[in-house]
């Protein structure tokens, strides 16, 4: 048997501490690899072209047109 085979409801308490760390853990980890990859793409300008891309209208004749029938 278990450690904590013979504590009742204390056994199960434990269990959903232990399972509430490993889902925080694992939301905290997720959170920081997608803040690095964020940076990397800033950092290697990978995220300045998407915007320049996005924003593409602006930059020739067309986006005053697309403001003035907005």
């Amino acid at each position: 048997m278990g450690r904590y085979s013979g504590l009742g409801a204390l056994g199960e308490r434990l269990a959903q501490g232990t399972l509430e760390y490993a889902v925080v853990t694992g939301v905290f980890v997720a959170v920081i690899v997608a803040l690095g990859a964020l940076w990397r793409a800033a950092t290697d300008g990978a995220l300045s072209r998407l915007v320049e891309e996005a924003a593409s209208h602006v930059l020739d004749g067309s986006g005053a047109i697309d403001i003035a029938l907005f």
